[in-house]
């Protein structure tokens, strides 16, 4: 019955006002099972990570803004599980990949090692990826000090935004 509010490159006030929405999103929920809800400024939007295993969302990532941030959260969690990685049409897929490594490729899960930018201690991105997929950049937050740091993922998981940053 915990809830965990993680808010990274942004001033206090706007760290409040974050934490607040959340809290008003989440309602009752958040008093049955454990909740960790990371939010990161970048690029004027937040990167929002919810994490809840015990309520079905694992590593559940999106981006919203502020002014939306409440109404984001809430719509994530009315929402149906978004599709695995491999189940997403093959018009997702990049130029570079076949057409069918979505639709017909063995998914597995990948552990990118990274250094942060800022702190240089080691950390993790998850993801699921096809065989042969292509990759993107996206920003994720050092699991130690929260700099933003940007590493390839697979294309699928960088487009839903199903990937996640543990500590190595």
């Amino acid at each position: 019955m915990v809830l965990k509010v993680l808010c990274a490159g942004c001033p206090k006030d706007e760290r409040e006002a974050a934490e607040t929405a959340v809290r008003q999103a989440l309602g009752g929920r958040s008093q049955a099972g454990s909740w960790t809800v990371s939010l990161v400024r970048v690029a004027g939007q937040w990167s929002v990570t919810v994490d809840a295993p015990a309520h079905g969302f694992r590593a559940r990532n999106f981006m919203a803004s502020s002014a939306r941030l409440r109404e984001a959260i809430v719509e994530v969690l009315q929402g149906p599980a978004p599709a695995p990685p491999p189940a997403q049409a093959p018009a997702h897929a990049p130029a570079h990949a076949p057409a069918h490594a979505h639709a017909h490729g063995k998914a597995s899960e990948k552990r990118g090692p990274w250094p942060c930018k800022k702190c240089g201690r080691a950390f993790v991105v998850i993801y699921e990826a096809a065989d042969g997929e292509g990759e993107e950049n996206v920003p994720v937050a050092c699991p130690h000090c929260w700099q933003v740091n940007h590493v390839p993922v697979a294309s699928s998981a960088a487009e839903a935004k199903d990937y996640r940053a543990d500590k190595a």
